[in-house]
C-alpha cells in the first residue's frame, strides 16, 4: 500500500516535471517568436508603405530556419561580437570594411542607372569580414554561419534575397534605384552582416 503510494506520489512528481519543461519551452519559444516578429517588421510594407506579406512571410521563415535548423547561430553570433568585439562592432566592422577596401564600394566608372558594386571590392570585403571574425577568436562561428547561409538554409535565403530585390524595384524611378543601391552597403552591413556574419 505504502508502495503504491510512493508510486503514484513519484508519477505525479514526473509529470508536473514535464509540464514545467513544456511551459518552459513554450514560453521561450514565444519569446523567440517575438523577436523574429519584431525583426521581420522592418519588412512588412513596401517602400510605398503597402503591406508586402510575400517578404514579411520569407523574411520569417528564413529567421525560423537559422533559428531552430541553425542553432540559433545569429543569436551566438551577435552575442559573440558584442563580447569579443565590443558593443559598438557595428561602427568598428564597418570602418575596419572602409579602412581596408578604400571606401570604392560603388564602381564609378558605370553608367548612372548601372552603377553596381565592384566585384573586386566586393572580395575586399569578404576577405576583412573573415579576417576581423579570425582575429577576434569567432572563426568557428563563422563558418557554421556560412554554413547556414549557402546549405541549411540556402533555399529561404535565396527567396527572402529576392523578395528584397523584388521590394528595392517597386515603382522606384532611376534616381532612386541608384540612391538605394549606394546605400546597400552600409544596409546589409546594419542588418545581414550584422545579423548574420556576412555581406
Amino acid at each position: 500500500m505504502i508502495s503504491k503510494i510512493k508510486q503514484s506520489k513519484k508519477s505525479k512528481q514526473s509529470k508536473k516535471s514535464k509540464q514545467s519543461k513544456k511551459s518552459k519551452q513554450s514560453k521561450k519559444s514565444k519569446k523567440s517568436n517575438k523577436s523574429i516578429n519584431k525583426y521581420c517588421s522592418y519588412y512588412k510594407t513596401d517602400i510605398n508603405g503597402k503591406l508586402n506579406k510575400k517578404l514579411y512571410n520569407s523574411c520569417k521563415i528564413n529567421k525560423y530556419c537559422r533559428k531552430y535548423k541553425c542553432k540559433d547561430i545569429d543569436f551566438k553570433m551577435l552575442l559573440a561580437k558584442q563580447k569579443n568585439i565590443g558593443f559598438n562592432y557595428n561602427k568598428i566592422i564597418f570602418n575596419k570594411i572602409n579602412e581596408e577596401c578604400n571606401k570604392n564600394v560603388i564602381d564609378e566608372d558605370e553608367d548612372e542607372d548601372e552603377k553596381i558594386i565592384n566585384k573586386k571590392n566586393k572580395k575586399c570585403v569578404s576577405k576583412t569580414i573573415k579576417k576581423i571574425y579570425k582575429d577576434n577568436n569567432m572563426k568557428e562561428l563563422y563558418n557554421k554561419s556560412k554554413e547556414c547561409d549557402k546549405i541549411i538554409c540556402a533555399k529561404e535565403q535565396k527567396i527572402f534575397n529576392q523578395n528584397i530585390f523584388r521590394q528595392k524595384q517597386i515603382h522606384l524611378k532611376k534616381s532612386q534605384r541608384i540612391q538605394i543601391k549606394k546605400n546597400d552597403l552600409k544596409n546589409e552591413v546594419d542588418i545581414d552582416l550584422i545579423q548574420k556574419g556576412d555581406i
